[in-house]
């Protein structure tokens, strides 16, 4: 029990910036990862990570990394960087939509695999910029008038 909750403040850590998730959680009985010696180890990272900026935002998807290292991922983890406090996460499958992200601030995102090992190491997108939000729609120009004169 006390393992996943040192596996939970990991993932929350790394999806929030805060500190170095690539490596495995380490900790009394544990070889190779895996109580018992099973020999697993954390996932490699993520590949081709995408990110496409929405306004206030940022849609990201990637591919499952090439080794789960030896056990089944069961999640990622999805940080900004730098970090930004009001940026929220919804992670889906191999995609997730940022939100929070001010205009006009350039970020990269990070995504990381997880398995019952601990977080591996992330994968970068290349850095997006949230464009500005766009200008309230302007009212249409009232009609012109006829050419003619009134008489």
């Amino acid at each position: 029990m006390a393992r996943m909750r040192w596996l939970a403040a990991l993932t929350l850590l790394g999806a929030m910036g805060l500190g170095g998730c690539a490596g495995a959680v380490s900790g009394p009985g544990m070889d190779g990862g895996l109580p018992g010696g099973g020999g697993a180890s954390v996932p490699s990272a993520p590949g081709s990570v995408l990110a496409t900026a929405t306004v206030g935002g940022a849609t990201v998807s990637w591919s499952a990394p090439s080794s789960d290292g030896g056990s089944p991922i069961t999640g990622y983890t999805v940080a900004v960087t730098p970090a930004t406090a009001s940026a929220q996460v919804t992670v889906s499958g191999l995609t997730a939509t940022v939100t929070g992200l001010p205009s006009g601030r350039t970020v990269a995102i990070l995504v990381s695999a997880v398995n019952a090992v601990g977080t591996g190491p992330s994968a970068a997108s290349s850095p997006v910029t949230p464009p500005d939000v766009p200008g309230a729609p302007r009212p249409a120009s009232p009609p012109s008038r006829g050419m003619g004169r009134r008489r």
